[in-house]
């Protein structure tokens, strides 16, 4: 593994942080509304962002120079919090989006995914410990800016480098197929119960024990997971985390130890999901890396659109929708290789 991805992780640990500190830290003062203003505005941005980041990559090839725009755009944020914080997020949002599909794409290859795993892992740490920072009335504003600033010095000498990609056989636009949009719909499922959501209702309830847990769970899941998949192989492992994990968060949510492990299980597949969708999307690594980090959490939100008692009455609908998702994706997948089969075999007239 290349010494880059470690740093490319531990920065990816700081970006989750910022945020996680700069949400507490408005949690904390008891400003309700500015607190949903500027939870709304980075999750829009940070999440919804990262397809139009991945656009932009993958025409401008310019990797490297993104990574260090992302800490530029942080240590403005950090200066623009005091003045007038939704200002603050719209510039954490966008470098946020900038750094998860810019600094993740140097991590996919597509013969392995516990790269993916080191690179994500930091994050959910990050967030939980900026969160608690900024509970226990921590003044950080100018310590995290003089961390931004030596990680976009360290990026600045250290070379980035993208590991190999497969052949592409055409040049396509970073559009998905329906392949993609089953692996979307499977995660959006899935997102009933994503960890970065629970993380921002556990740092309004100040409950740190779920928090602290939920971290461990998520870290050690990505970073197991990912070495896991590489040995039984990744499209067997997504379907065993999903469909292991979906009962888990479904029926004994209030059961901090349950939920733990399914928080587990769910983010252990994010490493082995990312590089499918690197496959799938033509070898396209922003696209896949924004369908994974951003596509996905950001569809959590709608769920909290959902009246509650929907959600509580049909405890079901969750599990049964993994179920299909999954069985769909099974089904396209013995179509291709029946359909291939199909034409290897015809005679050539």
């Amino acid at each position: 593994m290349k010494k880059y991805i470690i740093l490319l992780g531990a920065g990816h640990g700081i970006n989750d942080l910022l945020a996680g500190y700069m949400l507490g830290n408005l949690a904390f003062r008891g400003d309700v509304k500015m607190t949903f203003v500027s939870l709304m505005i980075y999750n829009l941005l940070a999440f919804g962002g990262q397809y139009f980041v991945s656009l932009l990559l993958s025409r401008t090839g310019k990797h490297s120079f993104f990574v260090r725009l992302a800490w530029c755009f942080h240590v403005l944020a950090l200066f623009l919090f005091e003045v007038y914080p939704p200002t603050a997020f719209i510039f954490s949002g966008m470098g946020s989006a900038i750094y998860h599909v810019a600094g993740c794409s140097f991590s996919i290859s597509d013969r392995e995914s516990s790269s993916v795993g080191f690179f994500a892992a930091p994050g959910v740490l990050g967030l939980i410990a900026g969160g608690y920072l900024a509970w226990q009335g921590y003044n950080l504003i100018i310590f995290l800016v003089v961390v931004c600033f030596i990680f976009l010095m360290l990026f600045l000498k250290v070379p980035l480098k993208n590991k190999p990609s497969l052949k592409r056989k055409t040049h396509t636009p970073v559009t998905p197929d329906m392949h993609d949009w089953l692996m979307i719909a499977l995660l959006s499922v899935v997102a009933l119960r994503s960890a970065v959501w629970n993380i921002f209702q556990f740092i309004f309830q100040e409950n740190y024990t779920a928090l602290i847990a939920i971290a461990l769970s998520a870290a050690a899941g990505k970073l197991i997971g990912g070495w896991l998949a590489d040995k039984v192989g990744l499209r067997f492992y997504i379907y065993f985390t999903l469909l292991s994990s979906a009962p888990l968060l479904s029926f004994l949510k209030h059961d901090l130890v349950a939920m733990s492990i399914g928080i587990a299980l769910l983010q252990s597949g994010v490493p082995a999901t990312t590089v499918l969708l690197y496959r799938s999307t033509n070898c396209h690594k922003e696209a896949a890396v924004a369908h994974t980090f951003g596509t996905a959490i950001l569809a959590g939100a709608f769920i909290f659109l959902l009246p509650k008692d929907w959600l509580t009455q049909n405890i079901m609908i969750p599990f049964s929708l993994v179920m299909l998702a999954v069985l769909l994706l099974a089904f396209t997948q013995k179509s291709k290789k029946l359909k291939a089969k199909k034409l290897i075999s015809s005679p050539i007239h």
